[in-house]
């Protein structure tokens, strides 16, 4: 069913609605929180022991020390491009996996 002209409007002005998108720093937070998260995760998946107790380690750093410095002793450096790096590599594997997916997709 076609949207009327006032839905039409309406959805204009949708991303206004939510206003923490404006607030310093948020979409950088979510990028950062994301990329610290699959360097863990990898480290994890493909490390030992010592790479697991690094995480848990870090787990329980809690509030600590400053996040940066608890990432760091976790073996991953947020001041490095290698987080951000593992996370766009991540990123292209799962648009890959969905193109597979995907009806007409490369097989």
């Amino acid at each position: 069913m076609p949207r009327s002209k006032r839905e039409d409007d309406e959805l204009e002005l949708e991303c206004l609605r939510i206003p923490h998108f404006y607030r310093a720093f948020y979409v950088y937070k979510y990028a950062t929180g994301l990329s610290a998260g699959i360097a863990l995760a990898k480290k994890v998946a493909e490390g030992g022991p010592s790479e697991l107790a690094a995480y848990l380690g870090f787990l329980q750093g809690g509030c600590s020390q400053w996040p940066l410095d608890l990432l760091r002793d976790a073996g991953v450096d947020l001041e490095t491009p290698e987080p951000v790096g593992l996370a766009l590599t991540r990123f292209g594997e799962l648009v890959d996996e969905l193109e597979t997916l995907l009806p007409g997709g490369s097989t």
